[in-house]
């Protein structure tokens, strides 16, 4: 009997150690990587820019984690902040995910889309309601601090008379992308970066020349086992890649595996930002 007692003791500690790092230890604790990323037809005057993918931070008030996650993430000095959506856990707290990105600006630009908890309308009604008047608060909130956010449009870095654009798309979890008016005026014969929440539309921007294709939303899977991806992308389309670099046809594209999470529970996937070179190759 003595043996099976020590048995089940051995068992519940382990799961309580296990619970108490996957609540309490891996959420807080962030990883820093770098990548580098080759773009085919990259001008050689953009080879070697720098950009910092930052996604999900899902502030709220009161939420601690958060301001010290971004204050360490503005370690990383570079020529564009890209952030890739859910700025707040619900659009409400915008203006605190505002004051926590304040700090964190690209040399060159910092560019931001909007995910599906910036259009998330508070309601007890059950499906949850997604409001372009929600999106627009969110939006007003960040452009005040200087983050540009793209909303199907796009923008475009210039150097010695070479473009690079940046293709910034609505939420398409939510369905309010559109890569048809995003992709107005764009050369599609040169290559270009493009920027959502999720990754769906990668494989269709990748049609249009863009060679790299940043995103969010996934968390990782936040909870996945040792050398195998989660089991969960809470996407439409599962990509090849819950989350990390991965190629879709021509296309590079990077999910982030996030800052923050609506609920703190990660295993094997911490949150963390990515510091991106592009490389030029022929």
């Amino acid at each position: 009997m003595l043996p099976l007692l020590s048995a089940g003791a051995v068992a519940a500690g382990t799961v309580a150690a296990l619970w108490t790092y996957a609540t309490r230890v891996e959420p807080l604790w962030p990883r820093w990587e770098a990548l580098d990323v080759p773009i085919r037809g990259l001008s050689p005057v953009f080879d070697g820019l720098t950009l910092l993918h930052v996604s999900d931070l899902h502030a709220r008030r009161r939420n601690w984690r958060g301001w010290q996650l971004a204050e360490w993430a503005r370690r990383f000095p570079v020529d564009v902040v890209c952030i890739t959506g859910d700025f707040g856990d619900e659009p409400a707290d915008a203006d605190v995910a505002a004051r926590l990105l304040e700090p964190l600006r690209g040399r060159l630009a910092t560019l931001a889309v909007l995910g599906n908890h910036d259009y998330h309308a508070v309601s007890p009604v059950w499906p949850p309601r997604f409001t372009e008047s929600a999106a627009r608060g969110v939006a007003s909130a960040l452009a005040a601090t200087g983050i540009r956010v793209l909303d199907n449009e796009s923008v475009a870095l210039e150097r010695d008379g070479a473009l690079l654009p940046f293709i910034g798309l609505g939420d398409p979890h939510t369905f309010h992308d559109s890569v048809d008016r995003a992709y107005r005026g764009v050369d599609t014969t040169q290559p270009s970066i493009a920027l959502a929440h999720s990754w769906e539309p990668a494989p269709e921007c990748d049609r249009r020349g863009t060679q790299f294709f940043i995103a969010g939303h996934t968390h990782g899977g936040q909870v996945c086992l040792p050398g195998r991806d989660a089991p969960v992308s809470n996407t439409h389309r599962r990509p090849d890649r819950v989350g990390g670099l991965f190629r879709t046809g021509s296309c590079w594209v990077h999910i982030s595996q996030g800052i923050g999470q609506t609920h703190a529970l990660r295993f094997f996937t911490r949150p963390g930002v990515t510091r991106i070179t592009l490389r030029a190759v022929a």
